[in-house]
């Protein structure tokens, strides 16, 4: 997660830029990879893998969640990933 956050006149709200990331292990593929002299297949088992990103600007108040990002997952329908980003601070600390 990448945050950069500027305050607002409303000192309980901040301007957030924000890039997430999820990155999910699927399992692992066998590839093809070649052949031996005596006609024998060279395999070799690779990781797979999903990644699911959001990236925008918005604003945040102290304390209240907000969903940022919804991506429907691979596999059963209706199945979601949610991205929902909580900032607490407080006005003398804020950035």
């Amino acid at each position: 997660m990448e945050l950069n956050l500027n305050p607002t006149a409303n000192p309980k709200v901040m301007r957030c830029t924000y890039a997430v990331t999820s990155t999910r292990y699927k399992g692992t593929e066998t590839l093809k990879v070649g052949r031996l002299a005596t006609g024998e297949h060279l395999t070799v088992e690779q990781p797979r893998f999903t990644e699911m990103k959001d990236q925008s600007t918005t604003t945040l108040q102290s304390g209240v969640p907000k969903l940022i990002g919804a991506h429907r997952l691979p596999g059963p329908e209706g199945e979601y990933e949610l991205f929902i980003l909580t900032l607490t601070f407080t006005p003398d600390q804020a950035p």
